[in-house]
């Protein structure tokens, strides 16, 4: 459990110690599925990343991807996307993603740029154009994040969950 008088790095260092890197991951999963976590991202990626340097690894960087993937609403497929972040390994080309409502879908794929999202767009014949604008945005948007990440900026969106996480 977080504690106030610790430091993040402190706690950081107390997890650390307690689990490796992936019964860390396992754990992180777990606390998310059990606790229906979903749209923390940004939180999940600044605390594995975090939790990466301080295990003395930090060959895999925050990168913003677009998932498309697909589901079933009453009784019809459709399609749909997200701008995510994910932790990227250039050095394997893997992705990592931490996010267990997003790593949890069947039918997903990680689009890792602007460019190929809009040939993705074109190929389908996507015409929402109002949409591809704004999911242009925020991928932008979450380049800026991923720098921030990078920095050692933590980006919380939840304080609470984030905190939580100490408790695992």
């Amino acid at each position: 459990m977080y504690l106030a008088y610790e430091t993040y790095q402190e706690s950081f260092n107390r997890i650390t110690t307690k689990y490796d890197p992936q019964e860390l991951l396992e754990k992180l999963s777990e606390y998310q599925k059990k606790n229906k976590i979903k749209d923390q991202c940004l939180t999940n990626v600044s605390f594995w990343y975090k939790a990466q340097i301080t295990y003395g690894s930090d060959f895999f960087k925050p990168k913003p991807v677009i998932v498309i993937y697909t589901f079933e609403q009453d009784g019809e497929l459709c399609v749909a996307s997200n701008v995510h972040m994910v932790l990227y390994s250039e050095q394997n080309k893997k992705i990592l993603d931490v996010s267990a409502d997003m790593a949890s879908l069947k039918k997903a794929e990680y689009i890792p740029n602007i460019k190929l999202y809009r040939q993705f767009l074109k190929n389908t014949g996507h015409t929402d154009k109002k949409g591809e604008k704004w999911t242009i945005g925020l991928f932008l948007q979450f380049q800026k994040f991923a720098k921030e990440i990078e920095k050692d900026n933590l980006m919380v969106c939840d304080t609470i969950y984030f905190e939580k996480l100490f408790s695992l």
